[in-house]
C-alpha cells in the first residue's frame, strides 16, 4: 500500500490501491519538492480506524518521509508511526525518535499475562529541522529488524524480532489503529506529537531492504556539498537564515520571509596558486547596512572556515566587514589559535545599493592545498552575519556556533568518483579485517562489489554523491553486528579518549589492560567506553580491588575500607584512590552531542545503560599516600542482570619515586561561589580543585558591602567587620585549603563602586576626601586579615578595572581609569598588589597599544593576558616586563578540553607563573550550562563547570579535569626546574626545554607523553 497525499479528498488521501483512507489536514506544497504531504502536530490525529489488513503479517516493512519544524523533542520525543491492536500499549507497534535523538522501533505486548517487549535502537542522530528524511523499519517474526534513515542502516536486531502477529491480543472497538505522526500509547491527548509534515508513505506485507538504488534515491541532493576543479567555479546555494532570539528567555523569532529573499550565497573559485573565496550578500527590504569601524566583529561581515582535513582538528577562519575589516586565524582544535599564524590573504568589499560583496583570495599553501590529489576532500562553511541579512545564516548546518567543525559541508576535488573510491577502499579494509564467516558476511562482501559497480557507473552524478557516501558510512553498522553478533557488552577504549564519538564499531576492541604512570601523592585519570550491545537495559557494579582478591576468591563478598591482610600479603584499599564517573551527554546549539559533565557514579560502583547504550566512564587514580612500586589491581565490571558475563581489566599503577607534594601552585578563577552565603558542598568543592585564590566579588555592590561609613572629609567613622570576607576564608579553611596558603583577589571598579554602602556612593570619586576614607579602607581591611588569618599584603590583589581598553591618555576610556585606578592604589600603599587585565582586542592591536600596556607597568604587578591573544612578540614583552604574568580564557563549553590542559604547557614555555584563570568557572548563558538554547543576546555557555547556586551541588566537566592535570604538569614541571638550577646542567636544561615546547603545541596525547618525559627527567635529576 501506498500514499503519497496528491489524491486528497475531504480530507484524506486514499492508498494507491484504492482501499484504505488516512485522514488529516493537507499541507499543500509543503510535501518533497513542493507536493503536498499531511500536517501532524499536537492537534492532529493522523490515523486509521479498523486497520485489520495487516493484523496477521509475519513481516512488514514501513517507509515515509518526513521533515521535523523544530529540533527533536528532548523531553518525549517525536512518534513517528504506530500500529496499535489494543489500548494504552498493550499491544503495539512504534517507531519513534526517542528524547536521546535516536531512531527506534519497538513492539510491546502486556495484555492477558503475555508480557514482552523487542526493540531496535540506533546511536544518536541529527535531525535538522525543516530537512525531510527518509525512514524504513522492516521486521519480521522471529527474525530481524532493521532500520533504515535516508538509505543508511542505522539499528539493526539480528534475531527473535516480531511481526504484526505476535502482538497476540483480542482487539477492542475501533483497534486496530494505524496512527501516523503520534503515539497511542496515551488517548487523553496527542501523545509524543511529531511536530511537522510527512509525505510519501508505503507498505508492504513483507521484509524489503532498501535496494542500492532506492538507497541512492531516498537522499538525491546535489547541493549538500561543492566540487571544485582547478580554473572552475562551484557556487554554493542560498544559506540557511537562522532563528533569532527573542525578548523572553529562551525563545526564538523565525526569520520573516524578507530575510529569506535575501539569503546570501559564496561562491569558490581554484587557481594555480589561490583559493577565491565570493560572497554575495543581498540587503533585505526596508534594511540599511549598519557600518563601523570602531568593531571588527559589528555590524555586517561574512566568515569563511576551511578545515584541510576532516580526520584533524586544524582549521582556518577568515572573516571580513562591511567597512574592509578583515581578521585571520588559523586553529590548531576548537579554541584553541595560533597565535603565530600570519596570512597572506587579501580581502575586498564592495557596497553597492541594494547588496553588498566581498572577496577573499586565499594562498593554497597557506591552508595545505598546495599539492591537491584527485578526489581529495576537505570541508568548509560560509556565514553572514548582520541585521540587513536577518542575522545569522549559514551554509552548513551548525547552528549558532560557527565553529562547529564535525557540521562543516564538504568540497571535492576535482573528482567525486575518485574520492567515492578512497572512501570504499578504507572501508573494505576495516571490513575484511572481521573474523567471522557467516552468511551474513557474505551477503555483506557481495553488497560491497555492487557498490564498487555503482561507483564506478553513476560515483561522478552530483545527486548521487551524498547518497553514495551514506551507504559507505552505513556499512559500519553492518560490520558492528557482524563483529560483535554474540557479544552482549563490551568495555573498550575510544581511539581519542576526549573527543565524542562514544559509538561502538567493528574496529573497537576489548580493553584488556589500563597502565597507569604517576608521581607520588598525584593523579591522573584515564577512559573507557562500557556499551550495552543488547537490547536490554544494564545494570552492574564496577569496582578497583587489588589482584590478590582476585586470586583467593575475595571479589565482591568483602568490601571495606579497612586494610585487608592475609599471613603473606598486605595491601592498603584502593577504594579511596580509584573514582569513577560517567561522562554525560549534552547537546550543543548547533545539535551536535558532547560527554562534558562528568557525573559521579552511584555508589561509585553502578554502571546503568539502556539497550544498544554506551556510556563513556572515567577513572580517577590517585598515589596518594602509595608507596613508589608497581601496583596491581583489577577493574571488574559485575554484571546485575541475567545474560551479560563479567568482565575484567588489568590495572597497572607504576608510582615512580618522585613525590611533588612540596610544589604549592596559585590557582583561582572568576567565580560567584564565594558570594551571597556560598554553600558549603560548593567551597568544598573548590578546595578539591585546590583553588587557594579566592574571589571575592565586587567591593561596594550591595552583594559585597564591606566600605566604612565616612563623614564629608573623609573620616571613618565606623569601619565594616568583614564578617563577609571572613566567611568567605572560613568555608576555605574548614573545606581543607591552609590558612597559609590562602590568597584574596579583590574586585573594585572604583569609578562605579568605591566606598558605597548600601549600594550608593558616600564621597565624590577621586576627591581627596574620597582618597583620604579609600586609604584608611585598604590600612583597616588589610590590617584585618594580617591580625585574624595572618594574611599579609603580599597575599591579597587588588583588580581595580576588568578588560580595560582604548586610549590611556582619553579620560572617557577605560583603559585611563585602568592607569588612574591603578596609581590611586599605589599611591595609598606601594605594598599592595594590584592587576590588570586587558581587553582582548588590545592584545590584537598590540603594535599600536604596546606604549600603553607598557605605561600600566608602573601602576601594576600582575598582567594578565586573554591566552589566545598571546602572540610571540607579546609573551616576549610580557617575560621582559619584570611583572607576574596571569592567563585567562573566555572558553565555550563546545571548546576542546585540550586546550585547557594545553594553557599551563604554553605558560611555561612563555616564562609565565602557573595562574590560569577562564571566565567563567559556572556561569551559563541564561544561568543553564545544560541547555544551550536558554540565552537572550548570547547562547553561549561559558562555565566550566556545572553547579547549582541554590542547592549547593556541583558537577565537574572533562574540560575542567584536563585545566586540573594542566596544573598537575605544571606541578611537575615546577619540580624539575628548581632540580635544574641546584644542577645547572645546560644539557638537561636544553632537554627541559624541549619537552615543554613539544606540549605547548601539541594534543592531548603529546601532553601526555611530555608528562611522562618529564617524570623520567625528575628521577634523573634526582640521582
Amino acid at each position: 500500500m501506498e500514499w503519497n497525499y496528491e489524491n486528497w479528498k475531504r480530507n484524506r488521501s486514499v492508498s494507491q490501491n484504492g482501499q484504505v483512507s488516512i485522514y488529516g489536514v493537507p499541507a499543500k506544497k509543503g510535501g518533497v519538492n513542493g507536493s503536498t504531504g499531511v500536517i501532524c502536530g499536537d492537534k492532529a490525529r493522523v490515523q486509521i480506524a479498523f486497520f485489520t489488513q495487516c493484523q496477521d503479517w509475519k513481516e512488514f516493512t514501513w517507509e515515509m518521509k518526513f521533515k521535523l519544524d523544530d529540533k527533536a523533542d528532548s523531553r518525549q520525543g517525536n512518534a513517528l508511526f504506530c500500529y496499535g491492536k489494543h489500548s494504552w500499549e498493550r499491544a503495539q507497534f512504534l517507531l519513534w525518535i526517542t528524547p536521546k535523538q535516536q531512531l527506534e522501533g519497538r513492539f510491546t505486548l502486556n495484555i492477558d499475562g503475555k508480557k514482552a517487549t523487542v526493540s531496535a535502537t540506533s546511536s544518536p542522530l541529527k535531525f535538522n529541522p525543516g530537512q525531510y528524511y527518509t525512514v524504513r523499519v522492516a521486521s519480521g517474526s522471529g527474525s530481524a529488524m532493521k532500520i533504515w534513515l535516508d538509505g543508511r542502516l542505522v539499528a539493526i536486531r539480528e534475531k527473535k524480532s516480531f511481526g504484526f502477529n505476535d502482538l497476540v491480543c483480542k482487539s477492542p472497538k475501533w483497534y486496530p489503529l494505524l496512527a501516523i505522526g503520534h503515539d497511542l500509547a496515551n488517548l487523553e491527548k496527542v501523545y509524543r506529537p511529531l511536530m511537522g509534515i510527512v509525505d510519501e508513505i508505503k507498505l508492504w506485507n513483507t521484509f524489503e531492504e532498501p535496494t542500492l538504488n532506492e538507497k541512492l534515491t531516498s537522499v538525491a541532493t546535489a547541493g549538500d556539498h561543492l566540487l571544485l576543479k582547478q580554473g572552475s567555479r562551484a557556487s554554493t546555494g542560498k544559506f540557511s537564515v537562522l532563528d533569532r532570539p527573542g525578548q523572553a528567555l529562551g525563545s526564538f523569532i523565525r526569520p520573516e520571509q524578507k530575510f529569506l529573499d535575501a539569503a546570501a550565497h559564496a561562491e569558490i573559485e581554484l587557481t594555480d596558486k589561490d583559493l577565491i573565496v565570493s560572497f554575495h550578500c543581498p540587503v533585505a527590504d526596508g534594511m540599511r547596512p549598519e557600518k563601523s569601524r570602531k568593531q571588527m566583529w559589528s555590524g555586517e561581515l561574512v566568515e569563511f572556515f576551511f578545515r584541510p582535513s576532516p580526520e584533524k582538528t586544524e582549521y582556518f577562519q577568515y572573516a571580513v566587514n562591511l567597512t574592509g575589516l578583515f581578521e585571520s586565524f588559523r586553529w590548531t582544535s576548537r579554541g584553541n589559535a595560533d597565535s603565530g599564524f600570519k596570512s597572506s590573504s587579501t580581502f575586498e568589499v564592495a557596497d553597492e545599493s541594494r547588496k553588498w560583496t566581498a572577496v577573499m583570495r586565499i594562498p593554497r599553501k597557506e591552508i595545505g592545498l598546495e599539492q591537491i590529489k584527485s578526489g581529495q576532500t576537505a570541508t568548509m562553511n560560509f556565514t553572514r552575519t548582520g541585521a540587513t541579512g536577518g542575522g545569522q545564516s549559514t551554509w552548513s548546518s551548525v547552528g549558532s556556533n560557527f565553529h562547529d567543525i564535525d557540521c562543516f559541508r564538504t568540497v571535492v576535488f576535482e573528482s567525486r568518483k575518485d574520492a567515492l573510491r578512497d572512501e570504499l577502499k578504507k572501508s573494505r579494509m576495516e571490513f575484511e579485517k572481521i573474523e567471522c564467516t557467516t552468511d551474513e558476511k557474505a551477503k555483506v562482501a557481495k553488497e560491497l562489489d555492487k557498490l564498487a559497480v555503482m561507483i564506478e557507473k553513476n560515483g561522478n552524478d552530483s545527486s548521487m554523491f551524498n547518497g553514495f557516501r551514506r551507504l559507505i558510512n552505513g556499512m559500519q553498522a553492518r560490520y558492528t553486528s557482524l563483529r560483535f553478533a554474540s557479544t552482549p557488552a563490551l568495555i573498550w577504549t575510544q581511539p581519542f579518549p576526549w573527543g565524542n564519538d562514544i559509538q561502538v564499531s567493528s574496529l573497537s576492541s576489548k580493553t584488556e589492560k589500563i597502565s597507569l604512570v604517576l608521581p607520588q601523592n598525584s593523579y591522573t585519570f584515564t577512559s573507557f567506553v562500557f556499551s550495552n550491545l543488547t537490547e536490554k537495559p544494564f545494570l552492574g557494579q564496577l569496582k578497583c580491588f587489588p589482584a590478590i582478591r582476585r586470586e583467593k576468591k575475595l571479589i565482591y563478598n568483602t568490601f571495606n575500607s579497612s586494610l585487608w591482610s592475609d599471613e603473606k600479603h598486605q595491601q592498603l584499599p584502593v577504594y579511596r584512590n580509584a573514582v569513577f564517573f560517567e561522562a554525560i551527554p549534552k547537546e550543543t546549539a548547533s545539535g551536535s552531542t558532547i560527554y562534558d559533565p562528568m557525573s559521579p557514579l552511584p555508589m561509585n560502583t553502578l554502571i546503568r545503560a539502556a539497550g544498544k547504550e554506551s556510556k563513556q566512564l572515567w577513572l580517577r587514580f590517585s598515589s596518594e599516600g602509595m608507596t613508589p612500586g608497581l601496583h596491581k589491581y583489577i577493574l571488574y565490571l559485575k554484571p546485575s542482570c541475567a545474560g551479560f558475563q563479567v568482565q575484567e581489566i588489568e590495572l597497572n599503577v607504576d608510582i615512580r619515586p618522585v613525590d611533588c607534594s612540596g610544589i604549592k601552585l596559585d590557582s583561582g578563577h572568576y567565580t560567584s561561589i564565594y558570594q551571597h552565603g556560598a554553600k558549603e558542598g560548593l567551597i568544598r568543592f573548590l578546595a578539591e580543585k585546590q583553588n587557594n585564590l579566592i574571589y571575592t566579588g565586587c567591593f561596594g555592590q550591595r552583594s559585597l558591602d564591606i566600605y566604612p561609613e565616612v563623614d564629608k572629609q573623609g573620616n571613618v567613622l565606623r569601619f565594616n567587620d568583614y564578617k563577609q570576607i571572613d566567611d568567605m576564608i572560613d568555608k576555605t579553611i574548614r573545606n581543607g585549603i591552609a590558612k597559609t596558603h590562602i590568597k584574596l583577589w579583590c574586585f573594585l571598579e572604583l569609578a562605579s563602586y568605591g566606598l558605597a554602602r548600601n549600594g550608593k556612593g558616600q564621597l565624590p570619586y577621586n576627591s581627596l576626601e574620597w582618597k583620604k576614607a579609600f586609604k584608611a579602607f585598604l590600612a583597616d581591611f588589610t590590617g584585618h586579615l594580617e591580625k585574624k588569618y595572618g594574611i599579609g599584603k603580599d597575599r591579597i590583589v587588588f583588580y581595580p578595572v576588568d578588560e580595560p581598553s582604548g586610549d590611556i591618555n582619553d579620560p572617557k576610556s577605560r583603559m585611563y581609569q585602568a592607569y588612574l585606578q591603578g596609581a590611586i592604589i599605589k599611591e595609598a600603599g606601594k605594598d599592595y598588589r594590584t592587576m590588570v587585565n586587558p581587553l582582548p582586542d588590545v592584545l590584537r592591536d598590540f603594535a599600536k597599544k604596546k606604549s600603553d600596556l607598557t605605561k600600566l607597568l608602573d601602576v601594576y604587578d600582575i598582567i594578565e593576558l586573554y591566552r589566545p591573544g598571546i602572540t610571540p612578540a607579546i609573551a616576549k614583552w610580557a617575560k621582559e616586563s619584570g611583572k607576574t604574568i596571569w592567563t585567562y580564557g573566555i572558553y565555550a563549553t563546545t571548546v576542546q578540553p585540550d586546550v585547557y590542559r594545553r594553557e599551563y604547557w604554553q605558560s611555561l614555555r612563555d616564562g609565565f607563573t602557573e595562574v590560569i584563570t577562564y571566565w567563567h568557572l559556572e556561569s551559563h548563558a541564561g544561568g543553564d550550562g545544560f541547555n544551550p538554547q536558554d540565552g537572550t543576546t548570547s547562547r553561549a555557555d561559558y562555565g566550566s563547570i556545572y553547579a547549582d547556586l541554590n542547592q549547593g551541588t556541583v558537577l565537574s566537566s572533562r574540560r575542567h579535569e584536563a585545566h586540573d592535570l594542566g596544573r598537575e604538569d605544571f606541578r611537575l614541571a615546577e619540580y624539575c626546574r628548581r632540580l635544574l638550577k641546584k644542577k645547572n646542567n645546560l644539557s638537561l636544561t636544553a632537554k627541559f626545554d624541549m619537552i615543554i615546547k613539544k606540549a605547548a603545541g601539541g594534543n592531548m596525547e603529546d601532553m601526555e607523553k611530555a608528562r611522562l618525559e618529564l617524570l623520567q627527567l625528575a628521577e634523573a635529576l634526582q640521582q
